[in-house]
């Protein structure tokens, strides 16, 4: 590793702690990924704070091989075509979701649509079965009237007869 001190006002990085394994014990150290103009971390460097906050030990690794940057550019392509596809399930799912909102309200509105004509049709058979309920009522009363007339009346006869 190479190793070079910087001032701590000239660096442009990403703080984060991270782990350095240094003589190969691992340490937790608060260091920096060197970043590009756009934030994105450089492969390879590392800026590691001094203990007097001073400066910044800026640590650059050996290059990778041709051959392990195109297989991680290949990774990273099979990567993005794989998010563009859940990007585009993601949108199917959210299409048939709301497809499916559609018809559950569409549902909705039928069967309250239903339900209401129902009631309707049930309060009008009651209103129904009420009006003839109280039609065979008056007839009842109006036969039970008629009856004792004509059981009056027989009576009458039949002690008419009797007297002759």
């Amino acid at each position: 590793m190479l190793q070079q001190s910087i001032d701590v006002k000239q660096a442009t990085n990403i703080k984060t702690d991270s782990l350095i394994i240094c003589r190969g014990i691992p340490l937790w150290v608060p260091c920096y990924y060197v970043a590009d103009l756009s934030g994105y971390p450089l492969v390879g460097a590392l800026l590691v704070r001094s203990q007097d906050d001073s400066t910044i030990e800026f640590y650059r690794f050996n290059q990778m091989s041709e051959e392990r940057l195109e297989r991680i550019e290949n990774q990273l392509s099979q990567v993005i075509q794989a998010v563009g596809v859940m990007q585009q399930n993601m949108m199917a799912m959210q299409q048939n979701m709301t497809a499916m909102q559609n018809r559950m309200d569409s549902m909705e509105g039928t069967l309250l649509t239903t339900m209401t004509g129902g009631f309707n049709s049930l309060q009008n058979y009651i209103i129904d079965l009420d009006t003839d309920l109280a039609q065979n009522e008056r007839k009842t009363e109006d036969n039970a009237r008629n009856n004792r007339r004509l059981n009056q009346r027989l009576m009458r006869l039949e002690n008419r007869n009797d007297d002759f």
